[in-house]
């Protein structure tokens, strides 16, 4: 068997595997030099809150264990389905009878000049976040191109190691993937309470280099001065090994519910896998941790001979910042004749809470800095339990739909 790719997928693959197989050998190749690490951690690494010996996902002696055999620092560039070999850039051939393929993202590098200056890092790997915490150490201020989530946890950060940070954002709103605007727009305040300047509705046309830093010039006229840049606009599914091979792909691998590509020995998991909504049969990429250890586990169960199917994806996100949390999951914008929603907003008191219905099935929510049981709320979810109250009721009275949800269904708000 061979996995292309370090990540929590091929772990989770390789753990599952080794639950019905002992036998089999596995081979791991990830073009990176290290142990497979998850790019969620990195933050946490430039804040200095996870040593790097400690960053890895498993130590050595786990794969010496599992009977896996490590190729690392060698980039896998192309795969034969047909001849069942995989070529790496170092010209090895790799031979297998069974494929999982775990290469997860890579950056978005926008087309903009200057983006290759050495002031300017484009924000993914554990050398990025290297880069990331030696400038850091020696700046005064950073520019950061995408309020996404990676974005604004870097602001926030950087701004707790004296930094001052300037986020450019070309939607017209920060967090889009990951709160409405109602939402997003508290999380806002609370960053520029703590000093984070934010530019929303703003494209950057150029960086260009200075004596001591670099500059990032927008098209409405203004130019914003930094020691150095992270880019982080966003991340796109690591397929270009796959185009020539025949493997079905649309933006990201293509698999069915038992993460098998279109070839039946041939498997991919995780952020480059493009799979079934949890809502419906739609496929869709689902970047996030927790779904890539699913899909890593049900692949790695087939693999090894034993029947596994995976549920879908569900939008889930976890923010911590400034003292403050916030938690987001499933499907959190209403819709015309379609979703409705109940909303509470307390922006002095910088809480928000909102749960999104589909008839008489809760399908996402929204709370900031409020005491939530994340694992209930996803399990009622997860269940689609029909709600017991109709819209009308809903509308009413916000507390009684929430204590609906923790009483009748154990799930949601513990203090209420």
């Amino acid at each position: 068997m061979l996995i292309i790719g370090g990540s929590t997928a091929a772990i989770s693959a390789i753990e599952a595997i080794r639950l019905k197989d002992m036998e089999s050998k596995i081979t791991l190749v990830s073009k990176e030099g290290h142990l497979p690490y998850t790019p969620t951690a990195l933050p946490y690494f430039i804040k200095g809150k996870i040593e790097e010996k400690r960053f890895f996902l498993r130590p050595r002696e786990f794969y010496d264990e599992k009977q896996v055999t490590l190729v690392l620092g060698d980039e896998v560039v192309g795969v034969d389905p047909v001849r069942r070999t995989a070529a790496t850039r170092s010209g090895r051939q790799l031979a297998f009878d069974k494929l999982l393929i775990t290469t997860g993202a890579v950056p978005i590098v926008p087309r903009i000049k200057g983006v290759d200056d050495k002031r300017a890092i484009v924000f993914r790997t554990l050398e990025d976040a290297r880069k990331i915490r030696s400038f850091s150490e020696k700046s005064r201020k950073v520019c950061i191109l995408g309020a996404g989530l990676v974005g604004m946890q870097l602001a926030e950060i950087l701004t707790e190691k004296g930094l001052k940070a300037t986020v450019i954002e070309a939607e017209s709103q920060i967090l889009p993937r990951n709160y409405d605007e109602a939402c997003a727009g508290i999380i806002e305040e609370i960053f520029i309470e703590h000093g984070v300047e934010i530019l929303r509705n703003s494209r950057a046309l150029s960086f260009e280099p200075t004596k001591d830093g670099i500059s990032v010039v927008l098209e409405k006229g203004r130019t914003v001065h930094a020691d150095f840049l992270i880019v982080g606009v966003g991340t796109r599914p690591a397929i270009d090994l796959i185009r020539e091979s025949g493997i079905a792909y649309n933006r990201g691998i293509v698999v069915d519910d038992s993460m098998r590509t279109n070839y039946p020995d041939i498997y991919a998991a995780g952020d480059v896998a493009e799979a079934k909504d949890f809502f419906g049969e739609e496929k869709i990429l689902n970047q996030l941790l927790p779904d890539a250890a699913e899909q890593g586990k049900v692949a790695g169960l087939n693999m090894s001979g034993e029947a596994a199917r995976y549920e879908g994806g569900i939008n889930m996100t976890t923010f911590n910042f400034f003292d403050c949390s916030a938690f987001s999951m499933g499907i959190f914008r209403e819709q015309p004749n379609t979703y409705f929603a109940r909303v509470e907003s307390s922006p002095e008191q910088r809480k928000y809470r909102k749960l999104v219905f589909d008839v008489d099935r809760l399908v996402g929510a929204i709370f900031l800095n409020e005491n939530v049981s994340i694992s209930l709320l996803v399990n009622y979810l997860k269940k689609k339990i029909d709600y017991p109250l109709r819209k009308e009721e809903i509308d009413s009275d916000f507390e009684t739909a929430i204590k609906h949800c923790v009483y009748r269904h154990f799930v949601i708000v513990q203090s209420l």
